[in-house]
């Protein structure tokens, strides 16, 4: 992945943390975000490809999540705890839903979440073509 977006992805997710590293940063107790979370999220966006990035929040857990939305029937979320723990939820009204936890190493996104990512971008990917056969 080009450096620069790292760069960028860093710096989103530095201000997440100047944001949220007090306890209740939310006003409902969440816990807060991590440095440990952030590094283990930049860890993980190493390991996509750019035309896969999410959009970054904080993770009620302390964590940070990250979210691939393609309509409101076809969405995923990851969150990355400080303890590498990941949680997700894939709402997929036409497929099926799916939700999961696994533990990432740092060096391998787990296969069940790649494959989901990579499904979501074929999608976006094919509502994209057929906006562009509209015009």
């Amino acid at each position: 992945m080009n450096s620069d977006f790292l760069f960028n992805i860093r710096a989103e997710l530095e201000e997440i943390l100047a944001d949220c590293a007090t306890e209740d940063w939310n006003g409902y107790d969440a816990a807060p975000v991590t440095r440990e979370s952030v590094e283990k999220t930049l860890a993980f966006c190493s390991l996509l490809s750019e035309d896969e990035l999410p959009d970054f929040g904080p993770c009620c857990w302390g964590g940070i999540s990250m979210e691939w939305y393609i309509s409101k029937e076809n969405w995923f979320a990851v969150s990355i705890l400080d303890n590498g723990e990941l949680i997700y939820s894939w709402l997929n009204t036409k497929d099926g839903n799916r939700t999961g936890e696994f533990v990432f190493d740092g060096a391998k996104i787990p296969d069940e979440i790649k494959e989901i990512i990579e499904l979501l971008k074929l999608k976006e990917s094919a509502q994209d073509s057929s906006k562009t056969c509209e015009l």
